[in-house]
């Protein structure tokens, strides 16, 4: 089967996002009325399996690295969906996004009811079929924009922003669209990927990086190709929406990462601003001060001059909607497990590495800002692990992606650096997070690479390290600091790190549900100094 597979094999979930029609009873369709419905339904089905084959074939032409382990494809497979997608990459403007936004505006417009011939308003059994029709085709489109939006490195320039953002003003972000029990797994996945491309095709990392290595020049017309930061129209129109979305009735969730990045890339507009006066106000030679605007100060100018409310710092109020009000750290865990659930088959996996991708550059770019807490934790394992759904297959349906552990394990100066010494430095009080951590980078490929085990590496960095002896521990060993109530015993003898589970393993392995009864069957201690902890 082509399209979205649920990867928690749950039936329902499955039937409801399958672009293919289930096989039909063997009837006799005698008259038009019991023809029509059959024949609308095999036409809605082939145009949304053109749709899911394009989003297949460009998925696997993605770098192999965002592949799973498991998936072997056929070389002859790849050579087409390698064509494919540089068909659709090297198409004449508009760029393929741009049409992928066109016809997702051309499917919503179908949505109204006005639009309907008089048989599909007169005939439910008609209009229903034709509505999850619609629906399966809005997500299909949504998966290959996203896949096109994320394979862009580079800033994209103001048209596709600018097109994006205002659908999704006109629509407020999908969140009105009509639900009936057909289409209301349909819409979780829409919600899923609209929020993804939000975020997406911000570019949150790359914009913050670029605005502190832009040089200090002064402002200059917007020219054809280059960054949307740098079109004070289309700053306006992206502040402008996501503000709506932050200040509607109950807020709209799933916009909460994207004004979460946003806020961001302000506060970096503003810090490039800040310092850029300061240097010029330390270079200040007698004579006329420049008063020209830099390209920086303009889009800076745009954001803060849309007041949420009179006097209100505008970056610090979308920072708090988004935190706060939207809690986009439970909705960042939420989309993790979406993304799993909608898309862990196979063929399939590449979306939810892509979309784990997005969510890690979210909160590697803002972590410096961030409070480390129960939310930002839970967030930022559930996208290291490609394993939390469904408790029940998680073992036999692991995945293994290099990303985004690879990321996570480069990055010194955000998550591998800051993050993770923290998760160190509360270990062993919190213990959870250090086992989980260490759990996705054992099971990614990333820490296979031929080189030293990166496990061991941050085992021997560890200044101390608290584990339980096994049963059967009759190694010698003397109290340490007694006198201080520390509760420490030195070793006289080492003993091994690991050791085989009841004598029936060769190896140990780390787990997230790991119960108590089996602790002491599970773990032995080895320090360095040799304290240990009792």
């Amino acid at each position: 089967r082509l399209g979205i597979q649920n990867a928690a094999a749950n039936a329902h979930f499955r039937q409801s996002i399958n672009p293919t029609p289930e096989p039909d009873q063997k009837s006799v369709f005698d008259t038009q009325q019991q023809r029509r419905p059959r024949l609308l339904n095999t036409l809605y089905a082939e145009k949304s399996s053109i749709l899911a084959l394009s989003a297949l074939l460009t998925g696997l032409a993605l770098p192999q690295d965002l592949q799973s382990t498991a998936v072997n494809t056929r070389v002859s497979f790849l050579e087409a969906a390698l064509v494919v997608f540089r068909t659709q990459t090297t198409t004449s403007s508009p760029s393929f996004f741009c049409k992928c936004v066109d016809a997702l505006d051309a499917r919503l417009q179908s949505l109204n009811p006005e639009s309907w011939s008089g048989l599909l308003s007169d005939d439910e059994d008609l209009a229903n079929p034709y509505i999850k029709s619609v629906f399966t085709q809005l997500v299909l489109i949504l998966r290959l924009a996203y896949i096109h939006i994320f394979t862009q490195k580079e800033i994209p320039d103001s048209e596709p922003v600018v097109l994006w953002f205002s659908l999704m003003d006109a629509t407020y972000f999908f969140s009105a669209l009509p639900e009936t029990p057909e289409t209301s797994d349909l819409i979780i996945v829409i919600r899923c990927l609209t929020s993804l491309i939000s975020l997406e095709v911000l570019k949150v990392r790359t914009a913050v990086d670029s605005i502190s290595e832009r040089p200090n020049t002064a402002n200059y017309p917007q020219l054809p190709g280059k960054s949307y930061i740098d079109d004070e129209a289309c700053v306006r129109l992206v502040t402008s929406t996501l503000l709506g979305a932050a200040q509607a009735q109950l807020g709209i969730r799933h916009a909460g990462p994207a004004i979460l990045a946003w806020s961001i890339i302000a506060q970096s507009l503003r810090g490039a601003v800040l310092a850029s006066r300061a240097e010029a106000q330390s270079q200040i030679e007698d004579g006329p001060s420049n008063a020209t605007k830099t390209k920086t100060e303009t889009s800076l100018d745009a954001i803060l001059n849309a007041h949420p409310v009179e006097g209100e710092d505008v970056i610090g109020f979308m920072a708090n909607a988004a935190a706060a009000d939207l809690q986009t750290f439970d909705m960042v865990t939420s989309l993790s497990e979406c993304l799993l659930l909608a898309y862990g088959a196979n063929f399939d996996l590449h979306v939810a590495a892509c979309g784990k991708m997005s969510l890690f550059s979210l909160v590697s770019a803002g972590y410096h800002l961030f409070q480390y807490g129960p939310d930002v934790v839970q967030a930022v394992l559930s996208i290291l692990s490609y394993d939390t759904v469904p408790p029940n297959l998680s073992r036999t349906r692991a995945r293994n992606p290099v990303q985004p552990v690879k990321a996570f394990l480069t990055d010194g100066s955000g998550m591998g650096g800051k993050f993770f010494d923290q998760v160190k430095q509360r270990y062993a009080y919190e213990v959870r997070p250090f086992l989980n951590c260490l759990l996705s980078i054992s099971q990614s490929r990333a820490s296979k690479d031929g080189q030293d085990s990166e496990i061991l590496a941050i085992l021997e960095n560890m200044s101390t390290l608290t584990q339980i002896l096994p049963k059967a521990f009759e190694r010698s060993y003397e109290n340490y600091r007694e006198d201080e109530l520390q509760n420490h015993i030195q070793l006289l003898d080492e003993i091994s790190l690991f050791v085989p589970r009841d004598g029936r393993a060769h190896h140990m392995r780390l787990t997230n549900s790991w119960h108590p009864s089996e602790s002491k069957q599970s773990l032995c201690c080895l320090l360095a100094p040799p304290t240990l902890r009792t």
